[in-house]
């Protein structure tokens, strides 16, 4: 349906600023774009958008991001960082370099390819790089490797191991590792049956490298990698900066994630007729209160559906027609209801605003938006229905 389509993403609060909405014009999509070599009519838009909104992705400058630019290994290890949620943890290394680094015009990604390292998410051995628990100098040709580009094959392999990292010192160190509600792939748990399935859905199928076959057929499970409109892989192809940005942000947020195309239909089972009531009382039990003459309104999460869907909440400050986004909730995890809170400030430049609450009912196993219902917290703290949706 058209309105299921048109959802608008709302970043979570890991990922929110924190300052004031810029003064620069924005698209109409409700971003600030800071790029003018990115257009809102360019495909990876939505993508790049709520990644450079929180620093997720930044440019090369500024004010360009050059999208067909080649991205090299290096960027792509910085980027697992950040939707990690462990960026200062691999920064705060830059201090305990050996000597031997730090004498050697150390490189902008040394802190990143260390810590990781240390993680256990680089081997020994890989990008000419030993490791034996004390770091030996990086070579002329470890850095060749690390500054060039990345094929799309290598990519699913790092992207596959940051699903699998979880009871891991890293993950424990990620607020962005799933437990606190938004998208984040994570536990490496896969029907192996099912993913060999998509091996049908990319026409060079054969061209993949055997030892990349599982990472490249997890990523596919996973929604991340759909290739292209023919059903390509093109997995020794190198990965642009623009396609970068939408594996990030599939990986990052559930739903700009490529719809399952095998298995999920099995999982399908009928939203429940009553489910725009359940919203509507659960909506209803958010609470206000003020400080400082400002309202606030505080958010629990609950498990309303329980069973085969859940609520996610997405919770917007509308401001001159447009939705800024501020936080992003849902009522369970990938395995277990991990009730969450949320106090969300009802103004801006210390003047109360209007807040959107945006509620989808989602397909725990398919990841599916179902139905949705859409309301507005008017300046005097009332209520009301916007819109209610329904698949099918």
């Amino acid at each position: 349906m058209a309105v299921l389509a048109s959802l608008t993403l709302v970043i979570p609060e890991k990922y929110t600023v924190k300052g004031e909405v810029s003064d620069a014009e924005p698209a109409s999509s409700g971003y600030v774009n800071p790029f003018a070599d990115v257009r809102e009519s360019d495909w990876f838009f939505r993508y790049l958008m709520p990644l450079a909104e929180n620093g997720v992705f930044v440019g090369t400058s500024p004010t360009t991001f050059d999208p067909d630019m080649n991205l090299s290994a290096a960027q792509l290890f910085t980027l697992i960082t950040r939707y990690l949620g462990v960026e200062s943890e691999a920064i705060a290394v830059k201090n305990r370099l050996p000597d031997e680094i730090k004498n050697d015009a150390s490189k902008w990604y040394y802190p990143y390819i260390v810590y990781l390292f240390e993680k256990g998410f680089l081997n020994s051995g890989e990008f000419d790089i030993h490791f034996d628990g004390t770091l030996k100098r990086f070579s002329v040709y470890s850095e060749n490797l690390l500054t060039s580009p990345i094929k799309r094959e290598d990519t699913a392999m790092y992207l596959a191991r940051s699903f699998e990292l979880e009871n891991t010192d890293l993950v424990s160190l990620s607020p962005a590792s799933g437990k606190d509600g938004h998208g984040f792939i994570r536990g490496g748990s896969y029907d192996e049956e099912t993913a060999a399935m998509y091996s049908e859905d990319i026409a060079d199928f054969e061209s993949i490298s055997p030892e990349m076959v599982p990472y490249v057929l997890k990523c596919y499970y996973s929604g991340i990698f759909a290739g292209d409109e023919k059903g390509w892989f093109n997995p020794k192809d190198y990965l642009r900066r623009c396609e970068a940005a939408k594996l990030v942000a599939a990986i990052m947020y559930s739903d700009l994630r490529h719809p399952a195309s095998h298995g999920a239909q099995a999982a399908s089972v009928p939203v429940p007729d009553n489910a725009e009531a359940i919203l509507d009382a659960y909506i209803g039990s958010f609470t206000f209160d003020r400080s400082g003459n400002l309202p606030y309104m505080n958010v629990t999460t609950s498990d309303v559906f329980s069973g085969k869907f859940a609520c996610d909440v997405y919770i917007s400050r509308y401001l001159y027609g447009a939705n800024y986004k501020a936080y992003y909730l849902t009522d369970v995890s990938e395995k277990e209801f991990v009730p969450r809170s949320a106090r969300v400030l009802l103004a801006y430049s210390s003047k109360p605003c209007e807040m959107t609450v945006l509620m989808t009912v989602r397909n725990r196993t398919s990841g599916e938006v179902e139905a949705f219902a859409e309301y507005r917290i008017t300046t005097g703290l009332e209520i009301k229905k916007l819109s209610f949706e329904k698949r099918g």
